[in-house]
């Protein structure tokens, strides 16, 4: 793969983008149905993980400005509902703790990428917890 393939939105860039987003659209969806079939109400905080991922996802394939700000966001949400949804869960089953594992294991493999993926430093601008890069920066690193 040459450097230059490495400036649009496509691999584990566009993967994230799209499971955010259609994890996004599947709980909306699931959620209206059942709010409407029900007629009850759900915990309006229990959205914000969807909605912080569904910004994140779009702000990436818009390849905005905004993009490595949202990924962090979500990133820090995700994170916070993780540890509170583990406690409020116990840890004391192996099947509970495995899950936990695996999904913390995931959350540190995205937390990676998004830290150190030249891909996501040259489409998005910079990594996370990077500086802006120059386009100097770009350069060097396409020679």
């Amino acid at each position: 793969m040459s450097e230059d393939d490495l400036y649009d939105v496509s691999g584990w860039l566009l993967f994230y983008a799209v499971i955010r987003i259609g994890f996004a659209a599947a709980v909306l969806i699931f959620v209206g149905a059942g709010i409407l079939a029900t007629h009850t109400s759900i915990p309006y905080l229990d959205l914000i993980p969807v909605f912080t991922g569904l910004a994140a996802g779009i702000c990436v394939v818009r390849t905005s400005t905004w993009a490595i700000p949202a990924v962090a966001l979500d990133m820090a949400v995700s994170l916070a509902f993780f540890i509170t949804t583990a406690f409020q869960r116990g840890l004391r089953s192996p099947a509970v703790l495995l899950e936990e594992a695996i999904k913390l294991a995931i959350f540190c493999a995205w937390f990676e990428y998004f830290r150190t993926s030249r891909r996501v430093r040259n489409t998005l601008g910079r990594n996370l917890f990077a500086n802006e890069s120059s386009n100097e920066d770009l350069q060097a690193s396409t020679e």
